[in-house]
C-alpha cells in the first residue's frame, strides 16, 4: 500500500483525535494533531467571539498551511486532525453569524486564496458524523475549561458547514462519511477503506484546486 495524506474532519468533540492517534498506531503512519495548547487565542475567543473571532481564524489558517507542508514533506504517510480546508468552515461560520465582519471575511478569504492556489487536497479526507447532543457529551467529558460554554447552535452550524465542505471538495479527491455515534461500529471501516484507497492511489500531489478569485484579481 502506498502511502497516503488523510485529513479527518467533523464538529468538535466528534472524535478526530482519538481515531487520528488510531489509525496512525495501525497503518504506521505520523498523525498531525490539531495546534489547540499552542492556539494562544483559543480561551479569549470563547469568552467574547466576536472580538477574537477573525484574528483566530487567521492565526489557525497560517498554523494549518505549515501543517500542510510539514504532512507533503513527511517521510511516511500521514493521517492529519483537522485540515486547512476544514478550518473555512469555521471561518465562515463566524461570517455568517455575525461574529465576523464583511471586511474581516474579505481579508480572511483573501489570505486562504492565497494560501490554496499553492496546495493540493489530501488522498482522503474522512468526515465523521454526529449529533449536536453527542458532541456535547463529548466535550462534556474532556473537560476543557474552555469549551464548557459552547452554544447548541454553533455546533448545529459547525455540522451543517461540514456538510457543505464535503459536497465541495468531493469533486477533487476521495471523500468518506461515517457516522460516529458508535466509533467501534466503524473504526475497522475506516481503516479498510484507507487501505483499499492506498491500493488505487499513492502520495501524488496532483489534484490542484481551481481557483476561486474574482476575475479582476486573477
Amino acid at each position: 500500500m502506498r502511502r497516503l495524506f488523510v485529513g479527518i474532519e467533523g464538529s468538535i468533540g466528534i472524535g478526530k483525535s482519538t481515531l487520528a492517534k488510531w489509525l496512525a498506531e495501525q497503518l504506521g503512519y505520523q498523525a498531525m494533531f490539531e495546534p489547540v495548547d499552542a492556539n494562544p487565542y483559543l480561551s479569549l475567543f470563547y469568552e467574547d467571539m466576536q472580538r477574537w473571532g477573525a484574528i483566530m481564524q487567521l492565526h489557525l489558517l497560517h498554523a494549518r498551511k505549515l501543517m500542510h507542508l510539514r504532512a507533503r514533506l513527511s517521510p511516511t504517510g500521514v493521517v492529519q486532525d483537522r485540515t486547512i480546508y476544514g478550518d473555512t468552515v469555521f471561518a465562515r461560520n463566524l461570517h455568517e453569524s455575525g461574529l465576523m465582519s464583511d471586511l474581516e471575511w474579505d481579508t480572511y478569504m483573501l489570505s486562504w486564496e492565497t494560501m490554496v492556489q499553492t496546495l493540493v487536497y489530501p488522498d482522503l479526507v474522512i468526515f465523521l458524523d454526529g449529533s449536536t447532543v453527542l458532541c456535547q457529551e463529548r466535550i462534556r467529558l474532556r473537560s476543557r475549561s474552555m469549551e464548557s460554554g459552547i452554544p447548541d447552535a454553533y455546533l448545529d452550524s459547525l455540522g451543517a458547514g461540514y456538510a457543505r465542505l464535503h459536497d465541495e471538495i468531493s469533486d477533487y479527491t476521495v471523500c468518506r462519511r461515517y457516522d460516529w455515534t458508535d466509533p467501534d461500529a466503524n473504526r475497522q471501516a475506516v481503516l479498510a477503506d484507507i487501505r483499499a484507497v492506498g491500493e488505487s492511489t499513492g502520495f501524488s500531489w496532483s489534484r490542484l484546486r481551481p481557483t476561486m478569485l474574482p476575475e479582476d484579481v486573477r
